[in-house]
């Protein structure tokens, strides 16, 4: 009696301390993310809230923290910090969802995207017919209005299955609150202390340097006009922060490494964080 009396006093025990543990101690059980990672409170924290899970790999469910994010997998997190919705379409021009894009894991999250402002659609003209150039893509609610001899085609757009650049990133959650929500997030920030904002090292393989304003150049992204107020929003809300070398890294392509360099889950999982820690601040 005395043994089993021992035995149910020291499960209560185990059981109180269990309860008294952060939730996300208890969640969180990625393998490949240990508590002494750099991004472990952000990683657990985005994964408890549910808008960042892990993914599916050979070895089981992983977070992957180095794994580089797609274009599909921010519009999926950003459609579950905004609860799921279903898109808005009334007042806003028709999109085919071609086949290859068609039930698919990211197919709500990615037309609920495209319909909010946040994701690029292409169009084209008539049809067949294609704009001078190929076709095009933009995004509703900014320069893209509905036209009868328009034809909005939501497609598998090399950004949307390809990894992003931190401006990806920024564009699309200065996308999320400016577009999606209708929010004035006009700021100003220094950002003379970055080495790389006036004449940015975002080069090309080329030995010809482009600058911050030639972007478009080597970046899916239309809108170059909107990636200034987009990094000054992003630095100034605490969105964003320099790295450790002193730049913005901006930029797809590393001169300096020679290498590509994308954003990895562990930094976006970081950055979502604060957007949402951003987000609670505006009260909408």
């Amino acid at each position: 009696m005395e043994i089993l009396c021992h035995k149910i006093v020291a499960t209560i025990l185990i059981v109180c301390f269990l309860l008294t543990l952060p939730v996300s101690s208890m969640s969180f059980k990625y393998s490949d993310v240990s508590t002494d990672h750099w991004a472990y409170e952000s990683i657990s924290t985005i994964n408890d809230m549910g808008h960042m899970v892990g993914r599916g790999t050979p070895n089981g469910v992983l977070f992957d923290p180095a794994g580089t994010i797609t274009g599909y997998e921010i519009y999926m997190t950003l459609w579950r910090v905004a609860g799921t919705p279903k898109p808005i379409t009334e007042g806003k021009p028709s999109i085919e969802l071609q086949e290859s894009v068609k039930d698919q894991w990211f197919t709500d999250p990615y037309e609920w995207a495209m319909y909010s402002g946040i994701a690029n659609v292409s169009w084209r003209l008539g049809g067949s017919d294609r704009p001078e150039g190929g076709e095009a893509t933009g995004r509703i609610g900014s320069a893209i209005k509905p036209a009868d001899d328009l034809k909005y085609v939501m497609s598998d757009e090399s950004f949307a299955r390809n990894y992003a650049t931190r401006t990806d990133v920024i564009l699309s959650l200065y996308y999320y609150v400016t577009t999606y929500l209708d929010v004035d997030v006009s700021a100003e920030s220094d950002m003379s202390m970055f080495s790389d904002w006036d004449i940015t090292n975002i080069e090309s393989e080329s030995d010809s340097p482009l600058t911050k304003l030639n972007y478009a150049n080597i970046l899916a992204w239309s809108f170059t006009d909107e990636m200034i107020p987009a990094w000054k929003w992003a630095v100034s809300s605490g969105i964003i922060k320099g790295c450790s070398d002193g730049t913005l890294q901006m930029g797809e392509y590393d001169r300096a490494n020679q290498t590509r360099r994308y954003v990895t889950r562990a930094e976006y999982a970081t950055i979502l964080n604060r957007f949402i820690e951003y987000l609670d601040t505006l009260k909408i």
